[in-house]
């Protein structure tokens, strides 16, 4: 029986595999905690800025705007479109500091002349 196989070389080979997969899990490793660090710093850095209040998206984020007061249907007293729920949204309007101007969108064919 020929036995070409020698103990330290097998030894060697599987020392050196068991070196090579450990020093990639390390590399994969070292990969994942960089880009979930990198992907915390972004998220951080955003709420940062957006708490912060200079960035200024499509809401009212302290900006000047025009209030809109929407009238819809016939203005009676039993009605959506009646005076207290006109006054009470003329007075929010135009209380807001913000208020540049106000505009009244009244889609209505006619109604109550004491409203």
């Amino acid at each position: 029986m020929n036995d070409n196989s020698d103990p330290q070389l097998e030894q060697k080979m599987v020392n050196q595999l068991a070196r090579e997969f450990l020093r990639e899990q390390r590399s994969h490793r070292r990969w994942n905690i960089f880009f979930k660090s990198l992907l915390a710093v972004y998220l951080f850095s955003f709420l940062a800025i957006y708490l912060s209040g200079e960035w200024q998206g499509t809401g009212f984020a302290g900006g000047q705007h025009t209030a809109l007061v929407d009238i819809n249907g016939v203005i009676s007293a039993d009605s959506e479109a009646n005076a207290d729920y006109i006054a009470s949204g003329l007075r929010a309007a135009f209380e807001d500091r913000n208020t540049a101007g106000v505009i009244l969108r009244i889609n209505s064919p006619g109604g109550s002349p004491v409203q």
